[in-house]
């Protein structure tokens, strides 16, 4: 019986124990977890962004980012990897690093559920045609945010935002290099690909608008012709489609879209209802106003045929 009793004993003064350790612990949310310092210190902090530290200062940036005014998401990149780069600070003007961290900059606080919709989000670099400001291809894979195709592999959460360190730096993409940087857009690439004279357009420092097939319903169309890639397709046909996706030397932004569109082949008419567009009444414009340095895209759940 004393055997039985002490034995309980003891396991009640064990309950007893995990119970008080248990309410000492912090809860999630508390000030306790919270970040106590801002991404110019979190840059300072971690050693290993003196680089990117200065780059800021001369951009001028280092009071936004050390402000608790507005929030920031910083792409950030080490000082190992810029030089594996070939990055030099020191050879470039005061301009030309500014538009280095303003690519690298998103307003607001973007946590990693952010850029799980395989979307575009808006960076601080208004190097697009009429200082429209760059866009940047965000995906999650296998939990790992990913922009313009490049990994980030740290996330550090700070006061005034938050920092993800790239695999590399991001540079400033023009429309063939940004069509190609979008997976969804794997089918329409490779036709662009195929077509020397529209390759070559794409790569110019013009202005120019285009609409590109978004992957799922531009394999449906080519099941249709009984063919699984653009390079099944006759070069005319391919062309033809091609064509009727391109505007060229003329930048048309999504509140331009409304009324007959003169295209490099047929014409299209487009509908602008409180923000939602279609073309020729059957298509829709599923993502608007993608910036490149040399013009716009939009995405198109369709093929245009007339």
């Amino acid at each position: 019986m004393t055997s039985k009793f002490t034995l309980l004993l003891k396991s009640l003064v064990a309950f007893v124990i995990v119970l008080n350790l248990n309410a000492c612990k912090p809860d999630e949310g508390t000030d306790d977890n919270q970040p106590t310092e801002s991404i110019s210190q979190s840059l300072t902090s971690s050693g290993k962004f003196s680089m990117f530290i200065s780059a800021i200062d001369r951009a001028g940036l280092s009071g936004s980012l050390s402000s608790t005014a507005s929030n920031y998401t910083l792409l950030a990149v080490s000082d190992l990897l810029l030089q594996d780069n070939g990055i030099d600070f020191t050879a470039m003007t005061d301009d030309e690093v500014k538009s280095f961290v303003k690519l690298h900059l998103i307003a607001g606080k973007k946590n990693p559920s952010d850029f799980t919709n395989k979307g575009y989000v808006s960076s601080e670099a208004n190097e697009g045609l009429n200082g429209e400001k760059l866009s940047i291809y965000t995906e999650v894979v296998n939990e790992t945010p990913y922009f313009n195709g490049l990994a980030s592999f740290n996330k550090f959460d700070a006061t005034n935002g938050v920092i993800y360190e790239l695999e590399k730096n991001l540079r400033p993409l023009t429309l063939l290099e940004t069509i190609q940087t979008n997976p969804n857009l794997k089918n329409y690439y490779s036709g662009i690909i195929l077509d020397g004279a529209i390759k070559t357009q794409l790569s110019l420092e013009t202005d120019n608008t285009v609409f590109a097939i978004n992957e799922t319903e531009l394999v449906e169309f080519l099941k249709t012709q009984s063919q699984i890639t653009m390079g099944g397709l006759s070069a005319s046909m391919r062309r033809s489609i091609l064509n009727n996706t391109m505007i060229y030397d003329e930048t048309v932004a999504s509140s331009g879209l409304t009324g007959t569109i003169t295209t490099e082949g047929d014409d299209m008419v487009a509908t602008n209802s409180g923000g939602s567009i279609k073309i020729n009444g059957t298509i829709d414009v599923i993502q608007q106003d993608i910036y490149s340095t040399n013009g716009v895209i939009h995405i198109i759940n369709g093929v245009i045929l007339q």
